[in-house]
């Protein structure tokens, strides 16, 4: 994947946009409790949008192709 600054925007964002948002108003034990499984999903679902940004990026970058 080109690293390109244009392309590393591009990634994050199509990443962040398909991950669901995780927006709490709790009282502080409920949070406590939540905060271990929610961190473990949290971080596979961003993962893998990053894994599918990168390739989707990497296959319609938004610039020309140079040096494949």
């Amino acid at each position: 994947m080109c690293t390109c600054k244009n392309c590393v925007y591009d990634v994050v964002a199509l990443a962040l946009n398909n991950t669901k948002p995780m927006y709490t108003v709790t009282k502080k034990g409920e949070l406590f409790q939540k905060l271990a499984s929610i961190e473990s999903q949290c971080g596979t679902d961003i993962a893998r949008e990053l894994t599918r940004a990168c390739i989707q990026i990497k296959m319609n970058p938004r610039h020309a192709v140079t040096g494949e």
